[in-house]
């Protein structure tokens, strides 16, 4: 899903901001992506590990499962950008909200039916998966004004802009992952287990500039008046520090407490990093998110009018 998505979670919520009439083509080209590259994908994959079993990460149902989470994951995730765009952010909030309350109740289910394997897990995850899926798909349809195919001219126009954001979240993927391996390689597993505690939690509070950022990308797309944007952006800047500073304080002399809570009195050694973390999160927040979303409704703009 990672690498699926060929940088379309950015540019579908762009293209469908500043014209919804490209609402059909988007569509028919992100299930087109999502099914269509997604399952040669997956094909080429369960094939592979069909004659080189020894290449496999994980065997038998476990891997089929994993597989078929690819196409339906990586449609639900383009599909969300799309409902971003045409600010249906209510149902986004409201698809994710069911999303976890099937989780949780389909796992307590199996757990109270002693059926607590990854296999059950992993079906529970690809059941809750299709279900959010399907009723972004219905949530789409009420914007429709015909049948959603796919158009190779909106595609080409759409992975010009795409590439960029791709690029961008491909490093961001690389940096976390690279930096998980680089203190496993230095310090060890259980150093790592800490680090990894740390990181979870402050995602956690990088969630708020995150949300945010997500909200203004297409309120930006929407206006060329670069003086509206600015004046947006330094709005949502002082409201974001007014709420986030606050709870990296509160977080900061509680790291103790939360870490003891949440993950157990042996990842205590996690507190001093989540604390370092915690306030960087400030500046990561306000300079990452928001900079980069308004660059990349300038960068859009740019295209539009050269296009």
């Amino acid at each position: 899903m990672q690498f699926g998505n060929l940088g379309l979670h950015a540019s579908n919520t762009y293209y469908v901001a500043g014209n919804k009439n490209l609402l059909p083509g988007l569509i028919g080209n992100s299930l087109a992506v999502s099914f269509g590259l997604g399952g040669v994908g997956i094909t080429i994959a369960w094939i592979v590990f069909r004659f080189w079993p020894e290449m496999a990460p994980i065997h038998g149902t476990i891997l089929i499962l994993a597989l078929v989470m690819i196409p339906f994951g990586l449609a639900y995730q383009l599909l969300q950008s799309i409902l971003i765009g045409i600010m249906e952010i209510r149902s986004v909030n409201i698809i994710e909200l069911i999303n976890r309350v099937i989780i949780v109740g389909l796992l307590a289910a199996v757990i109270i039916s002693n059926l607590a394997e990854v296999e059950t897990v992993l079906l529970v995850s690809l059941i809750s998966m299709i279900f959010c899926f399907c009723w972004a798909m219905r949530r789409l349809r009420k914007y429709l004004t015909q049948i959603p195919l796919p158009s190779m001219t909106l595609f080409k126009s759409n992975i010009f802009y795409g590439f960029k954001a791709y690029v961008a979240a491909f490093l961001a993927f690389l940096i976390l992952r690279l930096n998980l391996l680089m203190v496993q390689y230095m310090l060890g597993a259980k150093e790592t287990g800490y680090y990894s505690v740390a990181t979870s939690m402050g995602d956690l509070i990088y969630l708020i500039p995150a949300v945010i950022g997500t909200i203004l990308f297409p309120k930006m797309t929407t206006s060329s008046d670069t003086q509206v944007r600015w004046q947006m952006f330094k709005d949502t800047t002082i409201a974001l520090l007014v709420i986030i500073i606050p709870l990296v304080a509160l977080s900061y002399f509680l790291a103790d407490p939360m870490i003891n809570l949440l993950f157990g009195k042996s990842f205590a050694p996690a507190a001093l990093p989540f604390r370092i973390i915690s306030v960087g999160i400030i500046f990561s927040g306000l300079l990452n998110r928001f900079l980069v979303t308004h660059q990349r409704a300038k960068i859009g703009n740019s295209i539009q009018r050269s296009g």
